[in-house]
């Protein structure tokens, strides 16, 4: 069924991404690069690797709208490691 459905040419797909720094996330995101004419990555979140998340969303930034860790306290320190891997704070909440 998967390969049914990447193979119709007008299928594409927005993705929400809860734990992407985690192992499955990590690999669907290594799908979404093999494919980027199918997905597009419209939300990240992440427990604490703030750095792996913010090279995530400096990759997808083009499509990333939405971003979110799970400790409310670090939400400064991960805006701050955005902003120095050029993301654009404007485009993402």
């Amino acid at each position: 069924m998967a390969d049914e459905a990447l193979n119709y040419d007008s299928f594409t797909a927005a993705i929400s991404l809860l734990g992407s720094t985690g192992s499955i996330g990590t690999q669907t995101l290594d799908i979404v690069r093999a494919r980027p004419d199918k997905f597009k990555v419209t939300a990240l979140s992440a427990g604490g690797n703030l750095d792996l998340l913010a090279d995530q969303c400096a990759e997808f930034k083009h499509s990333v709208r939405v971003v979110s860790c799970a400790d409310p306290a670090k939400v400064e320190d991960l805006k701050a490691k955005l902003s120095d891997r050029g993301v654009d704070l404007s485009q993402v909440k």
